[in-house]
């Protein structure tokens, strides 16, 4: 279930090993696990190997916690594709940057506000202010503190910005900054305005 292709070859002695060996490369086999003499055939062979104490116990213990480690990856690696899919699923564009000010990270939604997904344009490692020239991402990294409300243009679209630094053990590597189209947040004002309205709550200024 976990897609790997495992066996167990039994050496009682040295000449054996190349039979085994050729035996292997019939079954599509590419890591070897064993003892000294495995491992000098499998380097003569250009065949990845790792180097074990000899015995059928400590084989077999190798190819258990091989086993147990791909299983942690694998369940790393769906976790991930959960966070991904809730990461590209909201409506805000996301960035985080390093604290140089390059592109680390992104959502699909970023992709879209930056118009960058036709012309197929990087985006991971470019500076953030090529794509937004007069972004304040690098004072927030510098001084780690947020910036809230902040409004930059993006092919003549306003966007509203918020952004604040990445910590790690009190020093900012970097930040993340989510933002939306002005004419977006517009509409949801509008909409809970009218919403209050019809319960009775007024807005004063």
């Amino acid at each position: 279930s976990l897609g790997i292709n495992a066996g167990f070859y039994e050496v009682k002695n040295e000449n054996e090993v190349f039979s085994n060996i050729e035996e292997i490369g019939k079954d599509g086999i590419d890591f070897i696990v064993g003892d000294v003499i495995s491992v000098r055939i499998a380097e003569k062979y250009n065949i990845n190997y790792h180097l074990i104490e000899s015995g059928a116990d400590s084989v077999r213990e190798a190819i258990e916690k091989t086993i147990s480690i791909q299983s942690n990856i694998i369940k790393e690696l769906e976790k991930l594709g959960e966070i991904r899919a809730i990461f590209n699923s909201v409506k805000d564009g996301i960035l985080s940057v390093d604290k140089e000010g390059r592109i680390v990270q992104y959502n699909s939604q970023a992709v879209d506000y930056l118009l960058v997904r036709e012309s197929k344009r990087k985006i991971k490692g470019t500076a953030l202010n090529v794509f937004i020239p007069d972004t304040d991402i690098l004072e927030v990294i510098k001084e780690q503190k947020e910036s809230y409300g902040r409004v930059f243009s993006i092919h003549n679209q306003d966007y509203a910005f918020y952004s604040s630094p990445i910590m790690i053990k009190g020093q900012a590597e970097g930040a993340v900054t989510v933002f939306q189209p002005v004419k977006e947040l517009q509409k949801i004002e509008n909409s809970i305005r009218r919403q209050l309205h019809k319960k009775g709550f007024y807005a004063r200024y």
